[in-house]
């Protein structure tokens, strides 16, 4: 619902991320001297599971 909010869209407070899907903006995103943006995605389930297993030698 709130993707679809007019106002929301407005103020820029709705974020579309690289992969096509949207969020929520973060609250850093509207104070002037820090405004943050959208950088990345956050991992996928087990998308570094072997690196992990690998780092800490249990595969």
């Amino acid at each position: 619902e709130a993707f679809q909010d007019g106002q929301a869209n407005a103020r820029g407070a709705i974020w579309k991320l690289p992969d096509g899907s949207s969020s929520v903006a973060n609250a850093l995103r509207f104070m002037s001297a820090t405004p943050a943006s959208a950088n990345g995605l956050v991992p996928s389930l087990d998308e570094h599971r072997d690196e992990i297993l690998r780092d800490w030698s249990l595969e």
